[in-house]
């Protein structure tokens, strides 16, 4: 029987779904990779349930339950959210604002920003991290098989590149008043904000039992910026570049198909 990874998501989703795209175009593959696209009408709202107790959209997990049972997947893949440190890592605030990084206290600080507590930045990610991704609970409650999310792209180095990548994409639409208003901030609050979101999303998949797959380290810089060559048409996402080095990792945590004697 062929392995099979089942992935689910949303706009992050892409870029590893346009990578398995080309890399089943240019060479047979050991394994399948079967897709949720969590944007579809028939799971809207996603997320549901009162900030206490979230969990995803019944008929969503109604059909992953059923796919999970009738073909039993090596892999099941969450590549969702992802983008709640971007309102802070695109535009400044009216108050510019900076905070220490425990694991990396030699990071440049802003001058002449507000410096606020490491607690108080998490506590400005976490109800949104944890809604998103505490219902992962719901899936883990019904499968045994191996549960992973990926984490999102770091995010692009220089400020004048993330100016030009704006665009006319949604984050242009979302956060382009404000930029022409207050500006981009420097490259280490940008850095610091996905660091700080993506440790709470690592520590809550923990917390309900799934695994957490890095970043492929190739993909980073010296200073954990994502490389130009994996840079996507906007300031946020990645390329299929990028999607086949996260390919690459679930390969690699795929079984290792048994040899018929």
């Amino acid at each position: 029987m062929a392995r099979e990874i089942l992935t689910f998501g949303s706009s992050h989703w892409y870029a590893v779904r346009l990578a398995y795209t080309r890399l089943a175009a240019a060479a047979p593959l050991d394994f399948t990779l079967a897709n949720f696209q969590i944007a579809a009408a028939r799971y809207q709202p996603f997320h549901v349930g009162d900030p206490e107790n979230p969990t995803f959209n019944e008929v969503f997990l109604n059909d992953l339950r059923t796919f999970v049972e009738d073909r039993r997947p090596q892999l099941v893949i969450s590549i969702m959210g992802g983008a709640d440190w971007v309102k802070y890592g695109l535009v400044n605030t009216p108050v510019p604002f900076d905070f220490i990084l425990p694991n990396e206290p030699e990071l440049p600080l802003i001058e002449g920003a507000e410096i606020i507590p490491y607690h108080a930045m998490r506590s400005m990610l976490a109800e949104n991290v944890r809604r998103t991704y505490m219902p992962l609970r719901s899936i883990r409650a019904f499968t045994d098989l191996p549960l992973y999310h990926v984490a999102p792209p770091p995010p692009i180095r220089d400020s004048e590149t993330v100016a030009a990548l704006l665009g006319d994409n949604p984050f242009s639409k979302d956060f382009g008043a404000a930029i022409r208003q207050y500006g981009i901030p420097t490259r280490h609050l940008r850095y610091k904000s996905w660091r700080t979101f993506s440790d709470l999303v690592r520590e809550t998949c923990s917390e309900v039992g799934c695994g957490f797959i890095d970043v492929p380290p190739e993909s980073q810089d010296e200073e954990g910026f994502l490389r130009e060559e994996y840079r996507a048409k906007d300031p946020v996402h990645a390329n299929d570049a990028y999607g086949i080095l996260v390919i690459r990792q679930l390969q690699a945590l795929l079984p290792q198909p048994v040899e018929s004697l």
